[in-house]
């Protein structure tokens, strides 16, 4: 059981991190897992708005609580926030999936991972990237530059004809640090959060053999094992879920439209995706079948460009799809509380799930060639470790020093 322990009292509202039941807690927390969905999950900007405040301050009552920083960065300048913990429900309701098969007809078969919705566990406090890992310093790290969208690297006269948006002449008048990195294989990933710690002067926090690279440098295949520590690390799709959600209940952190709920949201047309659907009925455009307003961007954008959420993270919708540590069952949904809950206390949150070297990885977040419905913080889908997109990147994560 949790110890009870009150560290914040909003007007009306008494905020608990830590309590004794489920009940006693949904009777102090509007946003709590165990209280009804609201009907339709129409909210309202005011409702979103208190959620967004309420996560601010679950995020800096418990760094006062615990002597913690909201915010730190390391010697390369990449802020990472913390999220504080907590329990929440995790996933997609009946009426969610519903609503996007009347969006999207044909995205049944993809949304069936996603339940059931359940409740989950984040027992201890970690930080979280504000941002997706840039450009310039995923270089820095690294001494590599693999992005497709990058207005540094010249297109070589060998290479086939790229695919739609896979061109350099794309963003060559662009400033392309603040992109986000893309085209990493997972193994990438979980080599740049070792490389990251090294630098900072921490733990490394897995341990990686067997390294097979392509003719790039990029690595194809590797045996991972996960040390544990202080060092820099990827996030469970439940840390992500969660850190996306911040105390919202919305397919997107902003409201339950892409557009969000005043209109002027990270998805809204012309502004982050190529294929977003707008999802109002009625308000098809021009070039789309049935859903919406279509974009024409064919790349990312810096990151930052839009708000954040209440914890203070960007681009947890779309953008760059994430990498996220654990393994993906396509015939399954989340993992469910108990499994996760009994390792975390145990230690770190990777050390849960151990999947060999060729099993799907999780990515979250959708991107910039994504659909909107594929961008709400319970899509999940997997892709093979060794997989490179120029969809995608990822964040790093790193446990809080003590532990709470």
């Amino acid at each position: 059981m949790f110890r009870h322990r009150k560290v914040a009292v909003l007007p009306g509202v008494a905020f608990v991190l830590a309590f004794n039941s489920l009940s006693a807690f949904a009777q102090s927390d509007p946003f709590s897992p165990t209280r009804p969905q609201r009907e339709g999950r129409n909210l309202n900007n005011s409702d979103i708005s208190d959620a967004q405040e309420l996560a601010r301050k679950a995020r800096d009552s418990h760094a006062r609580a615990s002597g913690l920083k909201s915010a730190i960065s390391n010697s390369i300048g990449m802020p990472l926030v913390l999220i504080p913990p907590r329990r929440f429900l995790m996933g997609a309701d009946d009426k969610e999936l519903e609503q996007i098969r009347v969006w999207e007809k044909n995205a049944g078969v993809k949304i069936n991972n996603e339940q059931p919705q359940h409740i989950a566990d984040i027992p201890k406090a970690f930080y979280l990237g504000a941002h997706e890992v840039t450009q310039e310093e995923y270089e820095k790290v690294t001494s590599r530059n693999p992005s497709h969208f990058s207005a540094k690297k010249p297109r070589q006269p060998d290479q086939p004809q790229p695919l739609v948006g896979e061109r350099t002449d794309d963003v060559s008048n662009q400033n392309t640090d603040a992109f986000p990195v893309e085209t990493v294989t997972w193994y990438d990933a979980v080599d740049f959060c070792n490389k990251l710690s090294t630098r900072e002067h921490l733990r490394e926090y897995y341990e990686i053999s067997s390294i097979e690279r392509n003719t790039d440098g990029s690595i194809e295949k590797a045996t991972i094992a996960v040390l544990g520590g202080n060092g820099y690390r990827l996030p469970t799709e439940t840390e992500w879920e969660y850190a996306c959600r911040a105390l919202t209940d919305t397919p997107f952190h902003f409201g339950s439209t892409p557009s969000g709920l005043d209109g002027r949201g990270p998805l809204a047309p012309r502004d982050n995706f190529s294929y977003s659907l707008m999802m109002h009925a009625g308000t098809a455009g021009a070039g789309d079948a049935e859903g919406g307003m279509m974009d024409t961007r064919l790349y990312p954008t810096p990151v930052g460009s839009h708000a954040s959420n209440g914890f203070g993270l960007y681009d947890m919708h779309g953008n760059i799809s994430e990498w996220c540590w654990d393994s993906f069952d396509p015939h399954s949904g989340p993992k469910a509380i108990g499994r996760s809950r009994r390792t975390l206390r145990r230690g770190d949150p990777s050390l849960h799930d151990r999947p060999n070297s060729e099993s799907l990885r999780v990515q979250r977040g959708g991107s910039w060639r994504s659909p909107a419905w594929q961008c709400r913080s319970a899509y999940r889908v997997g892709a093979p470790p060794s997989y490179r997109g120029f969809d995608v990147g990822f964040r790093v994560a790193q446990n809080s020093l003590d532990g709470r």
